[in-house]
């Protein structure tokens, strides 16, 4: 058995020559845990120790541990995590489930629109200041509120029915619409009526959006205040034709 002077707190150690042979002589202050050369700072001899002391105090001897690696393995910090905090005697936080509200009062709230809606269908889809709402609700989660229409919002601007510049057996329809309501409606079907000179219907025929737009067109909304041309064609009447009236429908 043999001292040591720590350099940092000044403590006297004891170290055994098993200590020193384990790390070329680095060993572990049990009082500041700083890690010194007990060699180089060994003390020959008790005396010496006890000249260092001083009197008014006891004298203060603390045990020297070997220098160890400072990393640890996972399952070494396991099982010293577990020696440290017995199963038995720690107090397990309480897990508490975090509900969130917002997000069940925004669905919810989207369920009550949804359920008003689909119950008072007229009051609330011919509402023009609900429609921009209830159209960002469709997109976002893709509900099926129905959409803003009203055949009596739509206006026939300019009108001509003449014979097929090249087709001896065509007629062509050209037709200048608008939406006069302050929000989007979905094209309309366009309903055509021929009438003879005496005043007799000769022929009906309805068009589709899908019939007068171009493929592009197909998904965008008839846009409020704005303007449409509209050309299409169909068959001559075997009676000749004097007059024709224009209807719309959804």
């Amino acid at each position: 058995m043999q001292y040591a002077l720590c350099p940092s707190c000044s403590s006297t150690l004891q170290v055994s020559q098993e200590q020193v042979d384990a790390k070329n002589g680095l060993v572990r202050c049990g009082h500041c845990n700083d890690i010194f050369d007990a060699i180089k700072h060994q003390l020959k001899t008790p005396d010496s120790v006890r000249a260092l002391e001083l009197p008014q105090e006891d004298p203060f001897i603390a045990p020297a541990t070997p220098e160890v690696d400072e990393q640890l393995t996972e399952e070494n910090h396991d099982e010293l995590t577990q020696l440290e905090n017995p199963a038995w005697e720690t107090d397990k936080p309480k897990q508490r489930s975090k509900i969130p509200f917002g997000l069940l009062s925004f669905v919810a709230l989207i369920a009550l629109i949804f359920q008003l809606v689909s119950n008072y269908p007229n009051y609330f889809t011919q509402n023009t200041q609900l429609q921009p709402a209830f159209e960002k609700l469709n997109q976002a989660f893709n509900l099926r509120i129905p959409k803003y229409k009203n055949t009596n919002e739509l206006r026939v601007l300019d009108r001509e029915l003449s014979n097929h510049p090249t087709r001896s057996n065509t007629l062509q329809l050209k037709l200048t619409i608008k939406n006069t309501a302050p929000v989007n409606q979905d094209y309309p079907i366009i309903h055509l009526t021929l009438s003879t000179a005496i005043g007799q219907n000769n022929a009906q025929v309805s068009f589709k959006k899908s019939d007068y737009l171009i493929s592009a067109d197909m998904h965008d909304p008839f846009k409020p205040f704005s303007t449409k041309q509209i050309t299409v064609y169909l068959s001559k009447p075997k009676e000749p034709v004097s007059g024709f009236e224009i209807s719309f429908s959804f």
